[in-house]
């Protein structure tokens, strides 16, 4: 519409994956994209808001957000909350990752009284049971059919999101250090060593296990955080 008139410059603002794979349905698999659409496109410009692939643009952007919280527990290493923080949006598109974190931190405000910084297991906590919401686990069916090998329960047409791959690939890590849950003739346990145990016993809460499993340890800060947890998914709900 606007081609070879002066002075006019068009731009677009695109997912770029999305228009390849658009191009390559209409041409064929074989289509070379990248010349065909520099017959349209003179050059491109990345954008990088809320990226997770370069930690300091990450914590510029969701820097509001993530100033709620200070690393308090010393058992918790920096970089191990750092790791699920990123790790936990793995595959989902930027807008619906800067959707979710904005989705946090209202709720975050909504729940916390004072201007005094939270642990930051507690952003893990959020962000992951917003993660949960956003893909749509059915958590009545992962309370009847729980099981460590896979936590969380789809409809059938659904596939887990890299997020919760990466989650449960840990639990079945071979060589973790900790096997985070198991059974016995006494009942079934999560093992609460490390931010994986946290998040675990965060889970079986919202799932309706937590009177039927034993966690060990139990520490000082298990009560706030199924209170906190449990507050938090039920507030989830009331939003989009």
């Amino acid at each position: 519409m606007f081609h070879d008139i002066p002075k006019v410059q068009v731009i677009i603002s695109i997912d770029k994956q999305q228009l390849e794979h658009a191009v390559r349905q209409i041409f064929g698999e074989k289509t070379d994209v990248d010349h065909y659409l520099a017959k349209f496109i003179a050059f491109e410009i990345k954008l990088t808001e809320g990226s997770i692939d370069d930690a300091e643009l990450f914590n510029l952007r969701f820097r509001e957000y993530l100033n709620r919280f200070e690393y308090q527990q010393s058992h918790k290493e920096k970089s191990e909350i750092e790791e699920y923080q990123t790790n936990f949006f793995a595959g989902m598109d930027m807008r619906s990752r800067i959707a979710i974190i904005d989705k946090c931190l209202l709720l975050h405000d909504l729940l916390t009284e004072s201007d005094e910084r939270a642990d930051c297991l507690f952003s893990c906590i959020e962000l992951f049971l917003a993660v949960i919401k956003y893909d749509g686990v059915d958590t009545n069916k992962s309370r009847k059919s729980f099981s460590k090998k896979n936590p969380f329960l789809y409809e059938p047409t659904k596939e887990p999101s890299a997020g919760l791959a990466y989650m449960v690939n840990k639990l079945n890590d071979p060589n973790c250090q900790w096997n985070y849950y198991y059974t016995d003739s006494h009942g079934r346990y999560v093992s609460t060593q490390g931010i994986l145990g946290d998040l675990l016993t965060a889970y079986t809460h919202i799932i309706g296990l937590q009177r039927a499993v034993h966690y060990k340890p139990v520490k000082p800060y298990h009560t706030k955080l199924r209170e906190y947890t449990i507050d938090f998914w039920n507030l989830l709900q009331t939003i989009c």
